[in-house]
């Protein structure tokens, strides 16, 4: 539907910036809205669905609309950090990180003051 920045595919002119730039032909019929992929689902047009990282069955406009189109699905397959609502009607559920996660960074609260164990304790080095 919207190319970054929200930019219309169906703009010839802005399609063709896109098009130079990645070096190949661009669809331009822009695609459904979820609004839009709700009532496709209902009407028979889609079938199967991969949803990543959104909750259409909380983010609708028509929450029990979306719910009846998502539950009605053949196949639906959800990949998402929470087990969201939209999850529940999955027929298959795949794990995904948060932003924070990617870089392999953890990190765990560490208390303050005299509750705060000694690093020097936790070292591994052998006491002795």
């Amino acid at each position: 539907m919207v190319f970054p920045d929200y930019r219309s595919v169906e703009s010839p002119d802005i399609r063709a910036e896109y098009e130079d730039a990645w070096g190949r032909t661009l669809d331009p019929v822009r695609g459904l809205t979820v609004v839009e992929i709700m009532n496709d689902i209902l009407a028979g047009g889609i079938e199967a669905m991969y949803i990543q990282g959104e909750n259409p069955a909380m983010s609708d406009p028509d929450q029990a609309h979306a719910r009846k189109a998502l539950a009605s699905l053949k196949h639906l397959v959800v990949q998402d950090i929470f087990l969201t609502e939209t999850a529940w009607h999955a027929d298959v559920i795949l794990p995904a990180s948060a932003h924070a996660e990617k870089a392999r960074h953890l990190h765990q609260y560490q208390p303050s003051g005299p509750d705060r164990p000694s690093l020097r304790a936790h070292a591994g080095r052998s006491q002795g």
